[in-house]
């Protein structure tokens, strides 16, 4: 789907990729993050933004405005197999939540507990590499889908080694206060704390003696 989307609207994806991380940080932050991290950091960050637009980004695609799901899932989306389609179905009607980690199984899966809701049962999330480096007591901030009989990420992660500034919790309680009954409002907003908190820890991050990619973000210059 990824690809699909570059090959059939590079630029309207960009735009959006852009302005997705316009909303996330300043240019001064990104050129601070640019000149501190590696590619793989900028690799990670460049999956979140797919991982959200697909869930719930917009294209601007012949002067209209169109969500990508739909998009995808419509008529003059791409081929999808069965399989597909469910799992990107499960992903538009998914939110972007913050949990805590409660327990790992390495390369099996993990235990995880919404911060927001104290009376949610934990869900046991099926992930191979990426509870290779989780720990009890981590945060994460990441959508979790039902596929089928259990429980899988969606491919983003925004992963807290501490977990987050009490800050950020005031920011989501304060928007699910406000957001009731406004769903879909609500899911966005939070999402976009969730995001915005993730990559402003490393905004502050002391520069290394090997950081000689000052400004480099292959998030807007990698081809697809």
């Amino acid at each position: 789907m990824v690809d699909w989307l570059f090959e059939r609207h590079r630029k309207a994806t960009r735009v959006a990729l852009t302005e997705l991380l316009g909303s996330l940080l300043d240019d001064e932050q990104r050129d601070k993050l640019g000149a501190q991290m590696d590619e793989e950091f900028w690799v990670g960050m460049q999956v979140n933004l797919m991982d959200w637009l697909i869930a719930e980004g917009e294209l601007q695609i012949k002067g209209v405005r169109q969500r990508v799901s739909e998009y995808l899932l419509g008529p003059g989306g791409p081929l999808l197999t069965a399989t597909q389609r469910y799992w990107l179905q499960q992903l538009a009607q998914s939110s972007l939540r913050l949990y805590d980690v409660t327990d790992v199984m390495p390369g099996v899966q993990m235990t995880l507990r919404d911060v927001l809701d104290a009376d949610a049962a934990p869900i046991v999330v099926q992930e191979r590499s990426g509870t290779q480096i989780l720990t009890s007591g981590m945060q994460l901030g990441c959508r979790v889908l039902r596929i089928r009989e259990h429980f899988e990420c969606s491919g983003s992660v925004c992963l807290f080694s501490t977990p987050a500034d009490p800050s950020v919790i005031a920011q989501l309680r304060a928007a699910a206060q406000e957001g009731q009954g406004q769903r879909e409002e609500l899911a966005t907003r939070s999402g976009m704390i969730i995001m915005s908190a993730w990559v402003r820890q490393y905004v502050d991050l002391p520069p290394t003696p090997s950081d000689a990619h000052a400004g480099d973000t292959p998030l807007l210059s990698t081809d697809h």
